[in-house]
């Protein structure tokens, strides 16, 4: 009866020390690979969005796949993060433009965001209410397109409400340095 408590205690030890391994290697892999980001999570000005972020990736993957152009993007947490600090920073200071009022351009957000790019790309949308017309209308606009299928392997979205009302959509492209 001591040894299967003192088995039992073992072997509980043992999952305890095994978990905390697995939480801690885990956490390592998420870090490394830039799934998470340790900045606090900024978002939208409001939650009643009817722009779904892997709704609109899934959308660029498919015009991807009808011109050849791979790899299929992948949602970025970081991506996400500082295509939604630009759309804030748009939304607050009342601009609509690539480079802000003072001159700054889009890459602060990707420096800030911390995603390490070897090449990244911004497209903006505003006043579309569906995935659907957002895709169509970057598709439709050459420089646009060029972002949608260039070579990029990751991509990120972000939205706010303009002081007109209209919705805005920031979509950060990147090609991670690693």
């Amino acid at each position: 009866m001591k040894n299967n408590i003192l088995l039992i205690v073992f072997l509980a030890v043992i999952l305890l020390l095994t978990s905390i391994s697995i939480t801690i290697n885990v956490n390592k892999i998420i870090k490394q690979y830039g799934i998470a980001t340790t900045e606090p999570v900024v978002k939208p000005e409001s939650s009643e969005t009817p722009i779904n972020y892997a709704e609109i990736a899934e959308l660029i993957n498919i015009k991807r796949s009808e011109n050849g152009t791979k790899p299929a993007l992948m949602l970025n947490l970081k991506l996400n993060y500082s295509a939604q600090l630009k759309a804030n920073d748009m939304a607050s200071k009342d601009y609509w433009a690539h480079n802000d009022p003072d001159g700054n351009t889009p890459w602060r957000f990707f420096d800030q965001a911390g995603y390490d790019y070897l090449k990244a790309g911004e497209n903006l949308a505003k006043c579309y209410n569906t995935p659907q017309e957002v895709v169509e209308a970057w598709y439709a606009s050459p420089k646009h397109k060029d972002n949608m299928l260039g070579d990029y392997k990751e991509v990120g979205f972000g939205t706010a409400t303009m002081k007109n009302g209209c919705l805005l959509i920031v979509n950060h492209f990147g090609k991670g340095s690693m």
